[in-house]
């Protein structure tokens, strides 16, 4: 006779949708939808402010520029604090930010001077945000996978839509009640935050100061084989492929194509990065980044549609398939970084990540121009694409990188 003691049970997945992952994912969306509506905000308001083309890029290098600076120290205050002290302070300085601004342009008194000043202290808010939202997640659940791809799924979600309702808002009642509703966006952001419980951060070391906190971050990243080289790769994949894409390959969409065109390309790769997201999800693989450097290969097609004249069809297959195996990497590398980062220094590994991606992404966006100027456009995408297909092999011919488990506790296979 069978008794209970002769019944081996399966083990039972943890739910995910716990009340504080409920409210951590409500405070991202929330916060996802006032960043997008951001992008559109900014360069309505400063070019109906008679500022030109130029102080547009002004207001939005400052920003930039404030996050790349700053994002390393709030890594390291994440860290100390814990993400979630640091990233409430970060929404609540934004809802600030964004609720000054709101007040100057229903004013019509917003000077240039002060558009910038205002979006540099929201930049170094955000560089506040950033590396905490990546480094809680494990506080939250231990389906990290999942919960990565339903983030990434809601961020290209509130890329499409967010942008679109910022445009209603704005001919209906002006671009400041953008800002305005972006302001309450960051403060109910906040309050889901604050709501969330959580356990106990793990012990902290012996006090040290900021300084310090930042150098021994960087010795952690650094004495990690598998981090520092992906990191590097990505760097030239940002500089080569991301940073000119975005500017050449808009011109050359909408020279060919028209503004019709570019909207369809990009609505394509919101799809893309949506069904990225769900295989993301779905899929178990035992080696991680390798199977995100395999995805990664597909990538090719965005630049390579783009080096010669198609049709706008062939165009947003390249971009839906780009997006769609980028948001598959981007969840199998942040559930990589949660997995194998301990606790007490996640928040500085996520930070260095997110700065040196902002850094080169920002040069290759400066140097697309004289980049295209010297190569032609098509050119200059084929060779994103040759660089693209080179990034990715370089990441499968690195033994640490390629053998990553899924599991911490999993030791890589030597004979692989």
């Amino acid at each position: 006779m069978t008794t209970d003691l002769d019944v081996s049970e399966p083990p039972v997945a943890p739910p995910l949708w716990t009340t504080s992952f409920r409210l951590f994912f409500s405070a991202r969306v929330i916060s996802l939808f006032g960043d997008a509506m951001l992008m559109v905000a900014i360069p309505v308001v400063v070019l109906q402010s008679g500022y030109g083309v130029g102080a547009v890029g002004y207001v939005f290098g400052g920003w930039m520029a404030a996050v790349a600076l700053c994002t390393v120290f709030g890594g390291a205050l994440s860290d100390r604090l814990g993400p979630r002290t640091t990233m409430v302070c970060a929404d609540l300085a934004r809802f600030v930010v964004q609720a000054v601004t709101a007040v100057l342009v229903f004013g019509g008194t917003a000077p240039l001077w002060s558009l910038v000043l205002l979006q540099v202290l929201g930049g170094a808010a955000s560089a506040l945000f950033a590396p905490g939202s990546g480094s809680i997640v494990p506080r939250l659940t231990t389906r990290l996978r999942e919960a990565n791809a339903f983030v990434k799924v809601a961020e290209a979600i509130t890329a499409v839509v967010g942008p679109g309702l910022a445009g209603v808002l704005i001919s209906i009642v002006g671009g400041g009640a953008v800002f305005l509703v972006d302001a309450l966006t960051y403060l109910a952001s906040a309050g889901c935050l604050l709501a969330m419980r959580l356990g106990p951060m793990a012990a902290a070391g012996p006090a040290t100061s900021l300084v310090r906190d930042i150098i021994d971050g960087w010795h952690e990243f650094r004495s990690r084989s598998w981090l520092w080289p992906v990191i590097l790769v990505w760097m030239v994949f940002g500089l080569v492929v991301f940073g000119p894409n975005l500017p050449v390959g808009a011109a050359l969409i909408i020279g060919d194509h028209g503004d019709t065109g570019y909207g369809l390309s990009q609505a394509a790769a919101g799809a893309g990065a949506v069904i990225g997201g769900l295989v993301g999800m779905r899929s178990h693989p035992r080696r991680p980044l390798a199977a995100g450097a395999l995805a990664m290969l597909a990538f090719v097609l965005c630049p390579v549609t783009l080096s010669f004249p198609t049709t706008v069809a062939v165009v947003s297959l390249g971009y839906l398939v780009a997006e769609g195996v980028l948001a598959y990497w981007s969840v199998m590398w942040v559930t990589a970084l949660q997995t194998h980062v301990p606790e007490s220094v996640r928040g500085r590994v996520f930070a260095y990540d997110i700065a040196g991606s902002l850094i080169v992404l920002s040069a290759g966006r400066i140097l697309a121009g004289p980049a295209a100027a010297a190569l032609g456009d098509r050119r200059l995408m084929a060779l994103g694409g040759v660089v693209a297909v080179a990034c990715c092999l370089a990441l499968l011919a690195i033994p640490a990188v390629r053998r990553l488990p899924a599991n911490a506790a999993t030791p890589p296979d030597a004979g692989d």
